[in-house]
């Protein structure tokens, strides 16, 4: 009899994957999603370097290419160029120590979750949300694969090796600072979930117009807001505030959050909802889309 119900499950394939686990299995499909899909298609196939191994940050002040006391980004992803000075942001970091006892509550939750700290803006649970949750782990596994990537490869100092004073108020990170692993997840993560939370007019649910005649509030000038952008920067500033970051960490973990973010909607099982097609109901990034679809803007 036993041997009877094993033969009826011959077919079968496990379906308990957690939103974790189904993450770091997805890392081999980022990290070996090719450049251009398309010279695949050729007779022979044309050999791809991975998209994610093109991606570029510039050199901090004094690490390998970079002798000056300035790190400087480039005029890119619709950002002005921005120059951040060595000595400038350790003075900012000082100046940043009185803020601590107001953080240090949300800066210790944030070590340990990211994903808890968002779902406290956006209402979404495994439960509720399931492919909502599963891209949220997929996009904070490959911003962490990311970040620590560039994190060995320019191996800079944290602030407080370079000014005692700062005397963070938690275990200093046994791993270098730049790009700020926190920055670069949590602007992954706010990304995906920018893209997955979009009305049926695909208007994002998360952003406000917040100028004068804009539909926001009167008489606030400024242009539109993402709560989910802004958590984002909440998230870096706080280890900025825990002088275990450079706002420099901070801007490097942005951008390249930003430049990876194509990189992953790209991937095959992810997928950007574009033609419509029936093949398209079992990607994640559309499933995600479906959960929040019924959300209706004021």
């Amino acid at each position: 009899r036993l041997h009877a119900i094993y033969k009826s499950f011959q077919r079968a394939t496990f379906k308990n994957w957690s939103p974790g686990n189904m993450a770091i299995a997805f890392l081999s499909e980022f990290a070996s999603h090719p450049s251009d899909p398309a010279q695949l298609d050729t007779v022979p196939p044309t050999p791809q370097i991975p998209a994610w191994m093109l991606l570029n940050l510039p050199a901090p002040a004094h690490r390998a290419g970079n002798n000056s006391d300035d790190t400087i980004f480039p005029a890119e992803l619709g950002l002005p160029e921005k120059t951040f000075n060595l000595q400038e942001e350790l003075t900012e970091l000082i100046g940043l120590i009185e803020y601590r006892p107001g953080v240090i509550g949300e800066a210790l939750q944030q070590r340990s979750t990211l994903i808890g700290y968002f779902q406290g803006i956006v209402p979404f649970t495994y439960i509720s949300h399931p492919y909502t949750y599963c891209l949220a782990h997929i996009a904070v596994t490959v911003g962490q694969f990311l970040a620590f990537h560039f994190k060995h490869k320019f191996n800079r100092p944290r602030p407080s090796q370079l000014h005692p004073g700062l005397a963070p108020p938690i275990d200093v990170p046994q791993h270098a600072a730049f790009p700020s692993a926190h920055a670069t997840e949590a602007w992954l993560l706010a990304l995906c979930l920018n893209a997955a939370m979009q009305t049926q007019g695909n208007e994002p649910l998360m952003e406000t117009d917040h100028s004068v005649g804009g539909g926001g509030v009167v008489g606030v000038d400024g242009n539109t807001r993402n709560a989910l952008f802004d958590m984002a920067a909440r998230i870096a500033r706080n280890r900025e505030v825990l002088g275990v970051h450079y706002p420099s960490d901070s801007e490097a973990g942005r951008r390249l959050a930003l430049k990876a973010f194509p990189i992953l909607k790209a991937c095959p099982s992810i997928g950007e909802p574009a033609t419509g097609s029936p093949a398209e109901d079992d990607l994640l990034l559309k499933k995600a889309r479906w959960e929040w679809e019924d959300v209706k803007l004021a």
